[in-house]
């Protein structure tokens, strides 16, 4: 049973980073809130730690953090199924506003329908919400320590992402923020 879950979980991944990786081709640019090398960074800490966790643990990365269970797998998958739900659910709500890379079109507006009715980055949680369900899934250390690294990177985007939006938007993103949490409903 516990390879099938976690076959499963390793599926989750691959779809999404086929999707991504195919969005992000079609993707339209505009101007940038974000250089390239700050890009570079970003997108080496997001797959350094996809691989992190997925890989097989090795020395003490390997260690079990949580006891082996099919309850904690099972709890970990749905976790992981629930955060790349969100993340489909709010790439949809963007369409064509999305890009891979901080930036704005032309003719750019907020999007506040569907999931950004409640988070102001609800793909940044669905992916943040990929890497505990994996965490909670694998249950070695190598996972949990991806996930803090990710948080780290998502943090830091976040932050560029912000000052991004409210340049762009000025006082709609000022009060878009007052009203809805960055990634956590009712948190932060």
């Amino acid at each position: 049973m516990r390879i099938v879950l976690l076959s499963t979980g390793v599926a989750i991944w691959t779809a999404m980073a086929v999707y991504w990786i195919f969005a992000t081709r079609r993707a339209k640019g505009g101007a940038l809130g974000e250089s390239n090398r700050s890009r570079l960074l970003h997108l080496s800490l997001f797959w350094f730690s996809v691989l992190l966790a997925l890989a097989p643990g090795i020395g003490p990365l390997g260690e079990r953090w949580l006891p082996e269970s099919v309850g904690f797998d099972a709890a970990g998958l749905t976790v992981q199924m629930g955060g790349v739900a969100l993340y489909f659910w709010a790439r949809a709500h963007m369409g064509r506003f999305w890009s891979g890379i901080i930036s704005s079109l032309p003719d750019h507006r907020l999007v506040r329908g569907g999931p950004y009715r409640l988070l102001r980055h609800p793909m940044y949680a669905g992916i943040l919400a990929m890497f505990l369900g994996t965490a909670i899934l694998v249950g070695e250390w190598r996972a949990l320590i991806a996930l803090g690294i990710v948080i780290g990177a998502y943090s830091r985007k976040i932050r560029m992402e912000e000052r991004h939006l409210r340049r762009i938007f000025g006082e709609e993103y000022a009060a878009f923020a007052r009203e809805c949490r960055a990634v956590i409903p009712w948190m932060i």
